[in-house]
C-alpha cells in the first residue's frame, strides 16, 4: 500500500492517560485505504469497488458513466439506468423496484414487488 498520510485518533481519559481509538490511512491521492479494521479499494475513477470489515467483504461494480450496478454484501442487488442516467430499477434477491419520473425528471416513487423480467402494463 503506497501510504500518502497516517491519521491516528486518540482519547484522553480524565485521569490524563491517552487511548488509541482509531486509525485512518490514505494514499498519494488522498483516497482512504483504511480506518480502523476496515480496508477500502478503488477504481481509477474514484469508485470504492470493495470494502472490507473484519475478513468480510463488500464488492461494488459501477458502470462506464459511474452508476452503482452490482452490490454484494450477503445479498446480491443490481441496479439498472435510463439513457438520461436516472436509475430505472433495483434488484434485491430477485425481487425488483422500477422507478418512475414525470416529464421533468422528479421521482414519482418505486413500484416494489414485480417479479425479475415482468413489466407494467
Amino acid at each position: 500500500m503506497d501510504t500518502g498520510v497516517v491519521y491516528s485518533k486518540f482519547s484522553i481519559s480524565p485521569a490524563g492517560t491517552r487511548f488509541f481509538l482509531s486509525r485512518a490511512v490514505y494514499d498519494a491521492a488522498n483516497k482512504q485505504q483504511a480506518y480502523g479494521n476496515t480496508s477500502y479499494t478503488w477504481d481509477n475513477n474514484g469508485n470504492q469497488v470493495a470494502k472490507t470489515t473484519n475478513q468480510v467483504t463488500v464488492t461494488m461494480t459501477w458502470n462506464q458513466e459511474n452508476k452503482l450496478t452490482v452490490l454484494h454484501d450477503g445479498s446480491n442487488l443490481s441496479f439498472t439506468y435510463s439513457a438520461d442516467g436516472l436509475r430505472r430499477s433495483k434488484t434485491v434477491d430477485g425481487v425488483a423496484t422500477h422507478y418512475l419520473y414525470d416529464a421533468v425528471r422528479r421521482s414519482r416513487g418505486p413500484w416494489k414487488g414485480w417479479a425479475v423480467g415482468r413489466s407494467a402494463t
